[in-house]
């Protein structure tokens, strides 16, 4: 399996990352198949090169970004961004009373048919 990942190259202090195909077994800065871009966080804002079409081939051929690449590659147009439904669950969370603090709290759960919070109040809720 290829991924699509960071290779860390630069100085002590200075990061610079280079955006390499690798397969998943090698190591983070071990051998890679080919170089498709640069990533230098220490630039304000950090600069990005990248070749656009080897990165499009890279992915149509299967290989899997990390999640700093796959920030990146959103970054600059080639992955489109998916959405986020970070509080969808917590919206539709009920809200329960737990049974021995009194605490109202989302996070209730049903514990020996008591209802008890998981938020640490009067030990053991």
């Amino acid at each position: 399996m290829l991924r699509i990942r960071l290779r860390r190259v630069g100085k002590r202090g200075k990061p610079s990352y280079r955006i390499v195909v690798a397969d998943v077994r090698a190591p983070r800065d071990g051998a890679y198949l080919e170089w498709i871009g640069n990533y230098d966080p220490m630039a304000d804002p950090p600069s990005v090169v990248i070749k656009r079409e080897r990165a499009e081939e890279w992915l149509s051929k299967g290989a899997q970004p990390s999640d700093a690449v796959k920030r990146i590659l959103q970054w600059q147009g080639i992955l489109e961004r998916e959405p986020v439904n970070r509080n969808a669950q917590s919206r539709n969370a009920e809200v329960l009373r737990c049974s021995r603090c009194s605490n109202y709290s989302r996070d209730a759960n049903r514990h020996a048919g008591r209802l008890r919070c998981t938020r640490g109040f009067a030990r053991g809720c």
